[in-house]
């Protein structure tokens, strides 16, 4: 967490890249954890996607 929180400090991050990030300080698959704990991240990227199309238009 805390080399997490050094590389992102004041930056925008997004779930993806946090558990990325906490994978590979692990070296496990943490996926099945943050599901567990309704953490999804198909849920960020359609939020993303909704609204870049609202920018556009």
């Amino acid at each position: 967490m805390k080399r997490y929180f050094k590389q992102q400090k004041f930056g925008v991050s997004t779930t993806r890249e946090f558990i990325s990030s906490m994978e590979k300080s692990t070296n496990r698959d943490l996926l099945p954890f943050f599901e567990d704990h309704r953490v999804f991240l198909s849920d960020q990227e359609l939020l993303k996607k909704s609204t870049k199309k609202k920018a556009v238009s």
